[in-house]
């Protein structure tokens, strides 16, 4: 019988599916009009059975039929939209089921987390908890307060390692920003999965025009894919793997043009859209997956080998898919009304020196000195760790940054924070 913590009693919504029957702690959840049977230690519900009994307590607690309504509004979500926004990272397969009910579609962006969610994830390091504002990203921040009198606040943008996939809210580089740094507060909108061509929607659309003193771009350097790809591989809740439209950008002549918005809701046999189109999460997807089942110890050793390099499309400042992430940075940064922070995260193939970072910092150093940005590359601050520490920057499986990989770059990125905002001085 599947079972919730009491970390995640506001929302078990969030893993809720149809037919389940959950045991927690303390409180009832649960489906549409759902039974609730109570015992000494814990509720029992399941669909189906309309005549409770009283808790033995003598006290049925009120918020089970708020969480009843909570449920309603999500099984209508995923009835517009019942599909994975990603396929889960490398050895996550036990997390599909609830990464299927984090994300709402999004006409704009394709989708985004679910507003005001409240979620413990399963994970293979323990699990981690999940919360969301009002405006469906992961920030302890809503995005409508008010600026408070002496706190300076910062705009952080990027993918799933900037969102903290793997790690709960306050454990993520950006909110250890604000125990670093004095008088700060960071706005997460981080989105999982996303490529740099979102997250610049993110800002135009939704916070262009928020108050700020500082922007940080945190671009995943794999992101240089996204922003050529026009679908995602996502996974329904049948378990098909089918094809996801995205919002994208083309340049022509010199100009970006957006597609793909609003973004199309239906999903798309892979094998009927040309590869180009598609996001894969890299070359030779057959020859990573039968390496990946191998187990990690067959990958570290294939990577050692081959020096296989996850990015080469850096590797040519003319080449399509640079130009149009150059360009992608270079219209944002040049939008901006107040100082941006570029901030290249590694892959951890650079940072456990199994693959060449060079061509990929050159890359950034240029747009960064043709758009005025302040250029933060904290690969040399992760190369000082031990390899053993730099290996503990992912977990066993999932190559998404751990609890110690997130103090590392908040530590890196503090300095460059403090003396890039009104007043700061570096230290």
């Amino acid at each position: 019988m599947p079972k919730a913590s009491a970390a995640c009693l506001d929302n078990v919504d969030g893993f809720w599916k149809k037919g389940m029957t959950f045991r927690i702690p303390g409180i009832a959840y649960g489906p549409r009009q759902p039974a609730l049977r109570f015992d000494e230690s814990e509720v029992e519900f399941s669909p189906g059975d309309m005549n409770p009994s009283p808790p033995a307590t003598g006290r049925r607690p009120d918020s089970c039929f708020a969480a009843r309504g909570r449920v309603d509004n999500l099984s209508r979500r995923r009835r517009e939209w019942p599909f994975l926004v990603d396929i889960p990272a490398k050895g996550r397969d036990r997390d599909r089921e609830m990464n299927r009910q984090l994300f709402e579609y999004d006409p704009m962006l394709g989708y985004r987390f679910i507003p005001r969610l409240k979620a413990r994830m399963e994970h293979e390091d323990g699990g981690y908890l999940v919360r969301t504002n009002g405006l469906g990203f992961r920030s302890e921040h809503e995005f409508d307060a008010p600026r408070r009198s002496g706190i300076r606040r910062v705009l952080l943008f990027g993918d799933s390692f900037t969102a903290g996939d793997g790690v709960s809210n306050k454990k993520r580089y950006g909110d250890q920003l604000e125990s670093l740094v004095d008088d700060v507060e960071v706005w997460n909108y981080g989105l999982p999965g996303s490529g740099t061509d979102q997250q610049y929607l993110i800002f135009r659309e939704l916070a262009a025009n928020t108050d700020h003193d500082l922007l940080i771009i945190a671009v995943l350097v794999e992101n240089i894919r996204r922003v050529a790809a026009r679908y995602r591989v996502a996974e329904t809740g049948e378990g098909e793997l089918r094809c996801l439209a995205k919002p994208y950008y083309s340049l022509e002549e010199g100009q970006l043009v957006l597609h793909h918005v609003p973004v199309p809701k239906g999903t798309v046999a892979e094998a009927d859209l040309p590869s180009e189109q598609v996001d894969r999460g890299g070359r030779l997807p057959w020859l990573r997956t039968a390496i990946n089942r191998m187990g990690p110890g067959a990958k570290k050793w294939a990577q050692k080998m081959t020096q296989y390099d996850p990015v080469p499309d850096y590797g040519d400042p003319d080449g399509p898919h640079w130009q149009l992430m150059s360009a992608i940075l270079r219209h944002w940064i040049g939008e901006a009304t107040r100082p941006v922070v570029l901030l290249p995260l590694p892959l951890y193939q650079h940072v456990e020196e199994t693959s060449s970072a060079g061509a990929y910092r050159a890359r950034f150093q240029e747009v960064a000195a043709a758009s005025g940005a302040i250029l933060h590359d904290p690969l040399d601050d992760l190369l000082e760790y031990s390899p053993q520490e730099r290996r503990n920057f992912r977990f066993e499986v999932d190559i998404h940054p751990t609890p110690e990989a997130h103090r590392a770059l908040a530590e890196s990125l503090a300095t460059i924070v403090r003396s890039s905002l009104p007043g700061g001085v570096g230290g």
